[in-house]
């Protein structure tokens, strides 16, 4: 009896030995991943730190553009200001031309009428002019033939 129980010890003790190697195999497979996680986040966390920072390159461009997107939206401000001040002048200038050409018209029809009377009253007057030379002349010619 004591021989079977001292054997049932042996056998007991071998199974504890044979749970305690499973659990160091156990044990180590366990490490073994521990590792093998750890490696894996350190390179995710480099792969966060490269996405990171071209983030940050990304975001730095972004506001770059958004700075030359300003910059051109107020140039087109400007542009379409002046291009209104200039529509602006031409309208005026329209407006001008518009005054002047109805001048011109007044103008000129007052010209044709003025040639009008010139044409008839120079006439008449260079009629009267000839008229009083001839009459001069003839009263030169018998104050000479008087004297």
């Amino acid at each position: 009896m004591l021989e079977d129980l001292l054997n049932q010890i042996l056998s007991e003790l071998h199974s504890l030995n044979n749970r305690l190697g499973n659990l160091e195999q156990g044990q180590e497979a366990l490490h073994h991943g521990q590792e093998q996680i750890n490696s894996r986040l350190t390179v995710l966390g480099n792969g966060l730190e490269q996405a990171n920072s071209r983030l940050t390159a990304l975001e730095n461009g972004l506001e770059q553009a958004n700075c030359r997107l300003t910059a051109l939206e107020n140039g087109l401000k400007q542009a379409n200001s002046r291009i209104t001040a200039l529509e602006n002048g031409l309208e005026q200038a329209n407006s001008k031309l518009t005054i002047l050409e109805k001048g011109m018209d007044k103008i000129e029809k007052t010209t044709r009428g003025i040639r009008k009377e010139l044409r008839y009253g120079v006439w008449e007057d260079i009629k009267k002019l000839e008229k009083r030379l001839a009459g001069q002349e003839e009263e030169i010619v018998m104050l000479k033939r008087l004297k």
